[in-house]
């Protein structure tokens, strides 16, 4: 589908499809299983989710406080 993925983890820090390609390395190849290549990514140096995608506006969103 040709679709960015982002990569969440616990406590919504995220990781951009730019920062595990850079920041990345490969993971070891197995033969168990797909065999699909992945990568090993770290959290340390993640975005919070917010800072990444905005906060709505929540006036904008009708919704009562």
């Amino acid at each position: 589908m040709q679709l960015p993925v982002y990569y969440v983890f616990d406590g919504l820090d995220v990781r951009s499809p730019y920062d595990v390609l850079v920041v990345g390395r490969k993971g070891p190849h197995s033969s168990a299983g797909s065999g699909a290549p992945y990568f090993l990514i770290s959290t340390q140096g993640a975005r919070h989710f917010d800072d990444l995608f905005g906060t709505p506006d929540v006036a904008q969103l009708d919704i009562a406080s």
